[in-house]
């Protein structure tokens, strides 16, 4: 019936176990008595993943956009809540909740879930700066295709958050072995602040040493490459420890 289907598409769409006081009883019996679902030490489980996915499948996009908001009505929990915020277009919301929710933990791989949330749904004049704390926090979780992605919403006439955007991309670059990426994001990323003595110019520099020294292999160039970098970084304070380390 509708309220059991319904309350499948809710237990599909949520990916996880839920409580009776997140549900609708009519739903929950509904379900039971067709032997959709499972009773377990958490709530009501779908029987099987391959029925969820089912009904996912087949809903609307506006079934699925009322779903996401209802959810986000019943869930207690502020990083849950913001993903279906999100999924359900309320995207102040969801940037309230995410916030709320990154602040109220200290583990970097949740903390990088939920900025992540907040940055594709914030505005204003300091997005850019929560899009690159999000990145920071994701490449620290080594999520870097969520990084990539957050990097993807920079505002293009911001030229010093697209320094910073372009040496974290170089940096996963690195990561990937994809030299030619590296040299691409750091080339880029210098055009943008050369010059500025700005801490990303410094630590663009840096970075950029690491392609003679272990990319080309050209010990004068490393050499002249590491030695600017470290003058830079000890003028600046910045990253002096790194630049000290590839001198």
């Amino acid at each position: 019936d509708a309220v059991g289907r319904d309350t499948f598409a809710m237990l599909a769409l949520a990916g996880r176990p839920m409580t009776a006081a997140e549900l609708d009883e009519a739903g929950v019996k509904s379900l039971l008595e067709a032997d959709l679902v499972v009773p377990v030490a958490t709530g009501i489980a779908v029987r099987h993943a391959l029925l969820a996915e089912v009904i996912i499948d087949l809903l609307g996009p506006d079934e699925l956009t009322e779903l996401h908001r209802t959810l986000a009505r019943v869930v207690t929990d502020d990083g849950e809540a913001a993903r279906h915020l999100q999924l359900g277009g309320e995207r102040a919301a969801a940037y309230a909740a995410a916030m709320r929710a990154a602040a109220a933990t200290d583990r970097p791989g949740e903390q990088a879930a939920h900025l992540q949330i907040a940055a594709a749904c914030a505005t204003g004049s300091d997005a850019d700066a929560l899009r690159l704390r999000a990145a920071h926090a994701l490449e620290l979780a080594h999520d870097w295709t969520g990084m990539l992605g957050v990097l993807e919403l920079i505002d293009p006439n911001n030229q010093p958050a697209r320094a910073e955007a372009h040496l974290l991309r170089a940096r996963g670059a690195w990561t990937a072995g994809d030299t030619a990426g590296l040299r691409r994001w750091l080339d880029e990323g210098l055009e943008l602040v050369a010059g500025t003595g700005s801490d990303v110019e410094v630590q663009l520099l840096i970075e950029r040493s690491r392609v003679p020294i272990f990319v080309t292999s050209d010990v004068e160039e490393g050499l002249r490459a590491s030695a600017t970098a470290l003058e830079l970084a000890m003028r600046t304070g910045i990253d002096v420890a790194r630049a000290q380390y590839l001198r």
